[in-house]
């Protein structure tokens, strides 16, 4: 509505014709008057007002459009350059705010900026862009979907899928006899179940057994290869979602970690009403390895499983992942992860794929957390020492080892064999003092 100069004149010869017909023109009058005049000023100056703040928007929206040149932003800083699904680059920062961008933070533009596929920011980091789907079969040979029937759900609920081979019977029993132990799940109110494929005839049969027995395995009807281990962790989550969607938080690791599962409850306290949580280790190394880099340097030769062609991803450097030996996260990014998947071709290594590749698409930012770590390497008879601060995640350990440390943690309980050790040599030294001081 627009109050035009001309309506405000007649108004204003209108209400003047009125005072003076009524013979009302004195004091009184000219209140009503200017009262009725300051009324319309008003009016006009809101529409005015509106107008400009509704063409401020539009010129702010329009602006969000703008192609920006992104490749010479900080071109002699390129190699750092990290840029955010929204066009717009960063150098690598450990500050919040340029943190939060180079994780994808604003994954999800309004509008696609890139044609879908593969793709190259600035900095040589490959992420995957477009919202096609890609075919994906899902399905399970054993499925224990009675695992978290009984979850207490007036306290917090944990799911740990533990991924582990067809053959790792040694490694499974080891995890059910210490950490996983029945009784531990049920009073600390949480679920392991095992993942796995399918290996040969032989070992199938036992497998079977085994599933009946435990009632923990679930078993996914592909071949067990390093290449599927990216198809194993998502059937996983498709698995959690059907049949475990009372967990508030999800955890994935491997059948060679201990997990202090006391402590990684601790840990998730602070995050009870979280609804984005991704929280682990962050792995620093990011660098596709290619064959000529593999060959030309001294790496093992364990680390030529992760030889990728430039015909499977382009670019240099995978976007920011999760170590995949423990990640835990929320009920709700299980969803946006399985989402982003279902958009997203399958890689074969696990952790970039999930927690980089999937991760950077849904927009979830990942929650570093000191206890999840490999490293040091815990001492089977400093076991107790080494969980005493919080730590959640062992090193790789065998099932001897992990026997051993679990032992030896209970045996000790909260108490540390050094602070002990201390204890006894400063009572020692004590008494020898005081015989000195006696003579």
């Amino acid at each position: 509505m627009q109050v035009s100069t001309h309506n405000i004149d007649y108004l204003r010869l209108f209400f003047v014709s009125e005072l003076l017909d009524f013979g009302k023109f004195s004091e009184c009058g000219l209140l009503v008057y200017y009262s009725e005049m300051r009324r319309l000023w008003y009016a006009k100056y809101a529409v005015t007002l509106l107008a400009s703040t509704a063409l401020t928007f539009h010129l702010l929206h329009s602006s969000t459009h703008v192609k920006v040149d992104k490749e010479n932003i900080f071109p002699e800083d390129a190699e750092k350059t990290i840029a955010s699904k929204t066009g717009y680059s960063f150098t690598k920062s450990n500050s919040f705010l340029r943190r939060k961008l180079t994780q994808g933070i604003f994954a999800t533009p309004r509008h696609r900026v890139s044609p879908p596929g593969w793709t190259v920011l600035p900095g040589n980091v490959t992420v995957h862009e477009g919202d096609d789907r890609v075919p994906m079969d899902i399905s399970f040979e054993i499925s224990a979907e009675s695992v978290c029937n009984d979850f207490e759900t007036s306290k917090r609920t944990l799911l740990i899928f533990v991924a582990s081979s067809a053959d790792h019977f040694i490694q499974r029993k080891a995890i059910r006899n210490t950490w996983g132990l029945k009784l531990l799940q049920y009073a600390y109110n949480y679920r392991i179940v095992f993942l796995l494929g399918k290996d040969n005839r032989d070992t199938q049969s036992e497998i079977v057994l085994e599933g009946y027995r435990y009632g923990d395995l679930v078993q996914i009807n592909l071949t067990e290869s390093f290449r599927n281990l990216g198809s194993k962790s998502v059937a996983g989550l498709h698995w959690s979602k059907n049949y475990c969607s009372k967990a508030d938080f999800v955890m994935k690791t491997d059948d060679d970690i201990l997990v202090h599962v006391p402590n990684l409850l601790k840990a998730l306290e602070g995050y009870g009403n979280a609804d984005s949580l991704l929280m682990c280790h962050e792995n620093r190394m990011r660098k596709i390895l290619r064959k000529e880099l593999l060959d030309r340097t001294d790496l093992p030769l364990s680390y030529h499983k992760y030889e990728v062609s430039q015909n499977e991803l382009p670019g240099q450097y995978y976007p920011p992942y999760c170590s995949g030996m423990a990640y835990v996260f929320t009920s709700s990014v299980r969803d946006r992860l399985i989402e982003a998947s279902l958009a997203t071709p399958v890689f074969f290594i696990e952790d970039v794929y999930l927690t980089g590749f999937c991760r950077h698409k849904a927009g979830i930012i990942i929650k570093p957390h000191s206890g999840i770590t490999l490293r040091p390497p815990i001492n089977v008879h400093q076991a107790s020492c080494s969980f005493r601060d919080g730590r959640i995640t062992s090193q790789e350990v065998g099932a001897d080892e992990l026997n051993l440390m679990w032992v030896e943690l209970n045996t000790q309980g909260f108490f540390c064999p050094q602070l002990l050790g201390y204890a006894n040599k400063r009572k020692e030294f004590d008494s020898v003092k005081n015989e000195i001081s006696s003579l």
